[in-house]
């Protein structure tokens, strides 16, 4: 009888337990509020924070070079914070397709993506992965790519050599 007992008590606790975690995470979708779901990182320049590589985030990256054109963004990129994936590549063909890729553990992620640059939005559609990305901040200055969209989603990114 006492065991049967314990048994049942342990099991309510945890379905308690769960509850609560299911009413505090939301189900499993991400909060609303970065303080929960994003990650803020101190931006390297100016130490101010800004929050990356979660759809819940709600900052913003402040542009570093307001200047910066297709040819800037064009390369192979390692991940600093945030980011798609820990390395991106960024290519035109001779033929001008554009194209991306990115690749996490050694393995790719998304080949081949077409890609575009307008001078303040950069789109990338892997829609073949039911993905586009459209990141409206966009710079490249000192090698280093940052970008990220109004909800916070982006990432900062090193020239590879």
């Amino acid at each position: 009888m006492k065991a049967s007992l314990w048994i049942f008590v342990s099991v309510v606790i945890l379905l308690i337990i769960g509850g609560v975690s299911y009413i505090v995470w939301g189900g499993g979708e991400a909060r609303k509020d970065s303080s929960i779901a994003g990650f803020n990182f101190p931006d390297k320049k100016t130490d101010t924070p800004i929050s990356v590589g979660t759809p819940a985030a709600q900052s913003v990256v402040t542009p570093i070079n307001n200047t910066t054109q297709e040819k800037d963004i064009v390369g192979s990129w390692t991940v600093v914070e945030g980011g798609i994936d820990e390395e991106i590549t960024f290519s035109i063909d001779q033929s001008g397709k554009h194209t991306f890729s990115s690749y996490s553990d050694g393995l790719s992620s998304f080949t081949n993506c077409p890609w575009s640059f307008d001078g303040k939005k950069l789109s990338i559609d892997c829609s073949y992965a039911g993905i586009k990305y459209q990141f409206t901040s966009v710079s490249v200055a000192e090698n280093r790519l940052v970008f990220s969209n109004a909800n916070g989603e982006g990432g900062v990114y090193e020239k590879n050599h």
